[in-house]
This record gives C-alpha cells, sequence and structure tokens, in this order.
C-alpha cells in the first residue's frame, strides 16, 4: 500500500512539474512574442488610411476597415476608429477603422436668385468644390447668384467643380467714341479704350473712296450703352468692285453649348470663296463660344456640333 502511495504522489508531482514547464515556456514565448503585453491604442482619426493601417499594424494590432459616404471627410482619411485612443489592448487586437468614401455624387439644388454668402456657406460645409466668377448683371442686384454650371438638378461628383456667377451689379455705361473715318485698326483700339467690343463689320464698295475707313456706326458717336456692349461697322472698300456690293464681312457669333461634357464645335462658311471650314475646336458642354466669322461677300455660316448641323445663318 506504501509502494502504491509512492507512486502516485511522484506521478502527481511529474504532471506538476509538465505543467509548470508548459507554463513556463509560454510565458518565455508570450514575452518574446509581445503576446503578454499591453498596448496603448494611437489616435489615428483624420490620418490617411495607408498610413493609420502601417501604424497600428507596426505595434502589433490587426486592422479592420470600413467605408461611408461623408460630406465633410474628404476620401481615404480616418473619420472613427474602434477602440478608442489611449485605450489598451493585447497583441493582436482587431482596430476597425471607418474611412470616408468622400461625399459621393449629390443633385445640385436652384441657386440662381439667392444669396451668395449664403450659398457659399452650403458649398463649403459639404465639401464641394466651386470656381466664382463675378459678371455684371442689369436685372439681379449685387451678391446674388446668376448662373450655376451644372445646373440645378444636374448631378456633381467628387471631383467636379462648380461654376457659379454672382452679379456685381448693373454694367457701367459708357459712351461710344467716333468712329468714322478710322481704319480698323485705329477703331479696335478705340473699342478697346472705351470698354466695348466689336460687332459686325461690312466692308462696301466705294470706288470713289481712296482707303477702307469708317463711314457708318451702330450705334452713334455719343449714345449712352453698357460696358463690354459690341458696336457695328460699316467700311468703304475702294478699288476693283462695284459700288454698294457687300465685299467682305466679319459677323459675330454666340453660341452657348448644351449640357453634356465634350463638343466639337466646326464652323463652316458659303460665300463668294465657297465652302470652307473656318473654325474647328472642342468646348465644354454649357460653355459660351464668342467668335467673328469672316464672309467674303453675302453667304451663310452653319455651325456643326459633332458633326451635326444645329444652326445656320444667312448673311
Amino acid at each position: 500500500m506504501e509502494k502504491y502511495l509512492k507512486l502516485v504522489v511522484y506521478i502527481l508531482w511529474i504532471i506538476v512539474g509538465l505543467v509548470g514547464c508548459i507554463w513556463l515556456l509560454w510565458n518565455i514565448y508570450a514575452v518574446v512574442s509581445g503576446r503578454n503585453l499591453d498596448i496603448v491604442v494611437p489616435y489615428v482619426v483624420g490620418m490617411e488610411k495607408d498610413k493609420a493601417e502601417e501604424l497600428l499594424r507596426s505595434i502589433g494590432l490587426e486592422v479592420e476597415i470600413k467605408e461611408t459616404s461623408s460630406s465633410t471627410v474628404k476620401a481615404g482619411v480616418v473619420i472613427s476608429q474602434n477602440p478608442q485612443s489611449g485605450r489598451k489592448v493585447k497583441a493582436k487586437k482587431t482596430v476597425t477603422l471607418e474611412i470616408s468614401s468622400g461625399r459621393g455624387k449629390i443633385i445640385l439644388p436652384d441657386w440662381k436668385g439667392k444669396n451668395w454668402a449664403e450659398v457659399k456657406d452650403y458649398l463649403t460645409n459639404s465639401g464641394i468644390k466651386f470656381s466664382l466668377k463675378e459678371v455684371f448683371s442689369a436685372q439681379l442686384p449685387q451678391g446674388v447668384v446668376v448662373n450655376q454650371n451644372p445646373e440645378a438638378g444636374k448631378e456633381l461628383s467628387e471631383d467636379d467643380t462648380l461654376i457659379i456667377e454672382v452679379s456685381s451689379g448693373p454694367p457701367p455705361t459708357v459712351s461710344v467714341p467716333e468712329l468714322n473715318g478710322l481704319s480698323l485698326i485705329e477703331v479696335k483700339a478705340k473699342l478697346e479704350e472705351a470698354g466695348l467690343k466689336l460687332g459686325r463689320v461690312i466692308w462696301i464698295g466705294s470706288p470713289e473712296s481712296s482707303k477702307e475707313v469708317v463711314f457708318e456706326q451702330v450705334p452713334a458717336k455719343g449714345e449712352k450703352v453698357s460696358a463690354g456692349s459690341a458696336v457695328s461697322l460699316k467700311l468703304t472698300y475702294p478699288a476693283g468692285v462695284e459700288k454698294n456690293d457687300i465685299v467682305f464681312q466679319l459677323n459675330p457669333i454666340t453660341l452657348i453649348l448644351p449640357p453634356g461634357n465634350m463638343y466639337e464645335v466646326k464652323i463652316v462658311t458659303i460665300d463668294n470663296n465657297g465652302k470652307s471650314i473656318v473654325y474647328q475646336s472642342y468646348h465644354r458642354g454649357e460653355e459660351k463660344v464668342e467668335l467673328l466669322v469672316p464672309l467674303r461677300g453675302k453667304g451663310e455660316v452653319e455651325i456643326y456640333l459633332n458633326e451635326e448641323l444645329c444652326k445656320r445663318e444667312e448673311f
């Protein structure tokens, strides 16, 4: 019996020793691997996703990513974290990061006629990129939105920029200068000095004249017009033509493109020289295109958008 008890005690001691060795080995492994050390969770809110993830993994923590849209935090930046910063956790603990995917697409409201200060606050708080352009307006007082591009009801993605036109009040009025008797080069200088622009120009056959000069202008000298207005002219064309024939003309063309991405604008003239392409270029949707189109004698102007005829006008 005594022998049996000694054997049992011996076996128990062996088991206790094995358990102790296992416990000791585990603690040695835990110390070496850092498993039994508390890790203080760092503050990563506001950091870019890659940098936050790199920091957390470098101190022995796992990372879980969840994306959510945000109108105030730009895409790829940490909005929140769980556990919070300052908490002590064990190694391999998973920290969940909420990452902004940006504000996504929004449907634009109608801001025309609204106070710019209020609109600006909304755009800033919503994280919408915008470009401000001040324009004269005879109808809307200073500080009121005149136009927006894209228009109300259109989608605006995070990378797009909204163009806002705001009234700077009515345009100043200027007096039209005397242009009769001047050459076209002299006229351009006079108009620029007065804050006006060149409108339609027609050269009329005048065999009795010795040079090309203005003999008629609209508006007339001394009339009060808004700054930036166009002045149309008739000039004499001296030799080699019939009297009063239209020899040559420059015609102002204004085109406001429909909504869309890009348009190829092509302008074709049909005149005494035949059919010619006088302009061909790409423009963004809703852009305003202003040109002076030349014609030899009387003729037609055709305007094409993406190779489709959209307008024909006779001059």
